[in-house]
């Protein structure tokens, strides 16, 4: 009975973070240890995430917090910083910590197995959030219909180009939730390829979201990319939103700088191939 107990309760505290708004106070990405009341925190549940740099993740450890919190549970966060090895030995020590249960937003969803293998050893239920861990037997899994979200994406695509050339990227190939995405993506795209509407001049996956491949792939290292320096292959479009500023200040290479350009300079400079319009609501503010 404990165990269906603590199996619904991780359920709960996942849902929540599916449908996480915004996060005022983010907790800190390293370990964070909340027990305020003990007598309330007869549940212990271990998380660990793959990296907290993102703030969609941010978002789900504050809810999961508050959803905790209001279970009654405690909760220990940790954050492997998108290495796979720091997720393992993280996890290994929750275990040994003897949480009663693990929820598990995978780096690696390979090789995030050895962690599942390790929990159910010590009789720890594991919920996987978001990423799919492969190759083993989850208690449960709850994430979005990431089929469907490709689908919607290649929809709203085809409806405002239905002809021309196609730039696809995509996440890790480690990542099945990428892998169900492209094959929604797919499913509308594949007909319009089969016929020659839509040609494929660029298919590129980020394999582990490596900031090696990035600056291979852009030229630039993560947190500066701007469309000036960046390799032939890498098609720059500008978007009609800009029109409405005299002056424009895009990345200049790095993280810290920028460079004030008009619209028709900054077209000149990132030789792009076109003006597009994909941003929405910024009419609005007009």
């Amino acid at each position: 009975m404990k165990a269906k107990f603590l199996a619904l309760l991780l359920v709960a505290v996942t849902i929540l973070t599916l449908f996480a708004g915004c996060a005022k106070d983010t907790p800190d990405p390293g370990t964070t240890d909340n027990n305020s009341d003990p007598s309330k925190n007869s549940i212990t549940i271990g998380v660990s995430f793959a990296t907290m740099q993102e703030e969609k993740w941010e978002r789900c450890a504050e809810n999961m917090q508050k959803k905790a919190d209001e279970l009654g549970a405690k909760l220990v966060i940790q954050s492997a910083n998108g290495d796979e090895e720091l997720q393992y030995s993280q996890c290994e020590n929750l275990i040994t910590q003897g949480v009663d249960a693990l929820i598990v937003i995978a780096q690696d969803g390979d090789a995030a197995s050895a962690i599942v293998e390790a929990a159910h050893e010590a009789k720890i239920p594991v919920v996987a959030n978001d990423r799919m861990i492969n190759n083993c037997e989850l208690d449960f899994y709850v994430s979005f219909d990431c089929y469907t979200v490709g689908v919607l994406q290649a929809q709203f695509a085809v409806e405002h180009a239905p002809t021309g050339n196609y730039f696809l990227i995509s996440g890790s190939p480690k990542d099945n939730n990428a892998l169900l995405m492209r094959n929604g993506q797919m499913s509308v795209l594949q007909p319009y390829i089969d016929k020659g509407d839509i040609k494929i001049v660029v298919d590129q996956w980020c394999d582990g979201w490596s900031a090696e491949d990035a600056l291979q792939y852009t030229g630039h290292a993560v947190g500066g990319v701007c469309p000036f320096a960046v390799p032939d292959s890498v098609p720059v479009y500008l978007d009609v939103s800009l029109k409405r500023f005299d002056t424009v200040f895009p990345a200049a290479g790095s993280a810290a700088s920028a460079v004030r350009l008009t619209c028709d300079e900054l077209e000149r400079a990132s030789r792009s191939r076109g003006w597009i319009d994909v941003c929405k609501g910024w009419e609005e503010d007009q």
